[in-house]
């Protein structure tokens, strides 16, 4: 199996992972690659056992319990920051009754780590292992404005030679609206990503001042208003920065 091939397969079972269950069509078309391609990545990962069939009338895909097992090891090498992030995130969920949200940077995408479900009923539902473009996501925006200017120039370069099909994306407001960010220390997010979710994240800082993760409060736009963002905003601020404290007590060696 040449390099080619296996990069291309690693791509189909993230899509899979990010759409399932989903066909060869819908996957050629996602990936901008022909059916013939997405068919063969999609018969060598079954032999391989980490996809299946999702429905017996349809031609559709989903991931195995072997892909899951190995994902949810994935998820356990965060568990020192999901452990310390938690009991903040479900303080959080307590003084808002939203849903709260735990993301790491992943490359050029957010991941979701953990999610605390609010009391309040919500309209979309983001899984754990779900992914999303950072540019898009209040925790993708929160991480970006921490990040150093040539790292921020380099993602932006990249967003000017979209895919085809893709939507227009004016750069200079995204470029203004990190410097707002970093201005009032938490992000928001106003149906970007998602019609009918809005979002406010601020940014946990690692080790050597880097923005490792974020953590969000989520909601229908009827709720998180542009004013109820504002308002929630240092509120989710400090709960990022209570979680990089715990992290950095954690690295600190016993006396």
């Amino acid at each position: 199996m040449s390099m080619r091939s296996v990069i291309i397969a690693l791509r189909v079972l993230e899509e899979i992972a990010a759409h399932q269950p989903v066909g060869v069509s819908e996957l050629a078309r996602l990936m901008k690659l022909s059916k013939t391609t997405v068919h063969r990545s999609l018969m060598t990962l079954k032999e391989a056992g980490w996809i299946e069939p999702a429905d017996d009338g349809r031609a559709v895909w989903s991931l195995s319990a072997r892909a899951l097992v190995v994902g949810g090891r994935a998820v356990d090498s965060h568990s020192g920051l999901r452990s310390i992030a938690v009991p903040v995130m479900e303080d959080l969920r307590r003084a808002t009754e939203e849903t709260i949200h735990l993301l790491v940077r992943e490359r050029r995408s957010v991941v979701l780590i953990e999610r605390l479900d609010g009391i309040k009923p919500v309209r979309v539902f983001n899984p754990v292992g779900g992914r999303s473009a950072m540019h898009r996501t209040s925790a993708g925006k929160a991480i970006m404005a921490r990040l150093a200017d040539d790292e921020i120039e380099a993602y932006s370069v990249a967003l000017e030679s979209p895919r085809p099909g893709s939507p227009s994306f004016d750069l200079e407001q995204f470029r203004a609206e990190l410097r707002t960010v970093r201005e009032r220390g938490f992000a928001i997010n106003l149906g970007n990503n998602q019609p009918d979710v809005h979002a406010v994240a601020g940014a946990i800082i690692g080790a050597g001042e880097r923005a490792i993760a974020a953590i969000t409060i989520s909601a229908p736009p009827e709720r998180l208003p542009l004013e109820r963002c504002l308002e929630l905003g240092p509120l989710v601020a400090d709960a990022a920065r209570r979680i990089a404290l715990g992290l950095r007590a954690r690295r600190q060696p016993s006396q």
